[in-house]
């Protein structure tokens, strides 16, 4: 039989038509059908359908170049999803999409550019004192107020990631979030803050009302070196080993009882480790070394801020309504090396 001789050149074409073929198919013109939604905040997720989508190796919002992470995972030729970056700036705009071939295409899309904060410089203030807000889409806020009040806060500078504003020298509210309004809408901050002069003040720039120093350690005091707000902090330097406490008394005022305190709220500036320090009350100006106490992780090196509610332990004691409290203070045992901590803003909160 017979066989039939193919030639080289014939499959050399043959093949090139396949490879051909292939690229096109691979690298088409790439084309977006429909977004969804057409307009949406930070964070929200995109939908996307189209045709020669599985090539896309960036997507980029115009105004200021913002990328948009993206997962390969959840691509297929007809379709991409990805999520709005929360550092998205607002105001219609282009998404850019590029593939793999080096095309780009663009579909017009709205980023809602809702106001966010994420942290804050302090969350303490004295009336007139400048905080500073962090977070997004800050730069064209019209507004801060005092949550569920008409009384606003004065601007002092704004950009996109943040806002510093003036806070206020009177308000009988002893805590309070604020709103914050820009072209978009507005927004709540889940941060609480509180007006000193409002507060019961067991230490500020000084010691408050009846209190002194009640440390383990003479070495301690008010400090000038580093503080957290105002003026001051008090101190403790605590030698390796050994328990130690730093901490405040008053056995003439005593702090009074009452069911209206929610939070006990501090500062801490931790030493060159991390170290688990124990919060302890006592009923009497001492304080002794069967005391658990309530934990805390206090960080290296850094102002750390903390909100405790009174609930999750005894600041009164077994008998509240009759007990006086005397003395609160913070304990470690045994650091390996001495450590020198800080305490700012330590008060009572309703």
């Amino acid at each position: 039989m017979k066989r039939k001789l193919i030639s080289p050149i014939y499959l050399l074409l043959a093949a090139l038509v396949v490879t051909v073929a292939c690229k096109k198919s691979n690298s088409g013109p790439a084309h977006v059908n429909a977004i969804t939604p057409d307009s949406a905040a930070g964070g929200t997720a995109l939908y996307v359908t189209g045709t020669g989508l599985s090539n896309v190796t960036s997507i980029t919002f115009s105004n200021d170049s913002v990328p948009a992470p993206f997962s390969d995972v959840f691509n297929t030729d007809n379709a991409i999803i990805f999520r709005v970056p929360d550092t998205a700036f607002g105001g219609s705009q282009n998404i850019i999409f590029k593939n793999k071939g080096g095309q780009t295409f663009t579909v017009p899309f709205n980023v809602l550019a809702f106001p966010s904060v994420t942290s804050v410089s302090n969350y303490d203030f004295n009336g007139g004192d400048h905080i500073t807000l962090t977070g997004n889409n800050l730069e064209a806020v019209t507004s801060v107020a005092i949550h569920g009040t008409t009384t606003s806060l004065k601007i002092i500078a704004e950009d996109h990631h943040n806002i510093t504003v003036q806070m206020p020298s009177t308000t009988t509210l002893s805590r309070f979030k604020l709103d914050i309004t820009n072209p978009t809408g507005a927004y709540t901050t889940t941060q609480e803050f509180i007006p000193i002069y409002n507060a019961f003040q067991i230490f500020t720039d000084n010691y408050g009302t009846g209190f002194s120093n009640n440390s383990w350690t003479s070495v301690s005091g008010i400090s000038t070196d580093s503080f957290k707000t105002g003026n001051a902090s008090f101190y403790a330097t605590l030698p390796a080993g050994d328990w130690w406490v730093a901490g405040f008394a008053n056995n003439t005022t005593y702090i009074p009882y009452s069911p209206n305190y929610t939070y006990l709220v501090f500062w801490m500036h931790g030493g060159s480790a991390d170290y688990t320090f124990y919060i302890v009350t006592s009923s009497t100006t001492g304080f002794t070394n069967s005391q658990s106490g309530y934990a805390i992780d206090v960080p290296p090196n850094v102002w750390t801020y903390y909100k405790i509610p009174i609930a999750n332990f005894p600041l009164w004691g077994s008998n509240p309504t009759t007990a006086q409290n005397a003395a609160i203070g913070w304990w470690t045992i045994g650091p390996p090396v001495t450590e020198t901590i800080y305490l700012d803003d330590v008060m009572l909160v309703n």
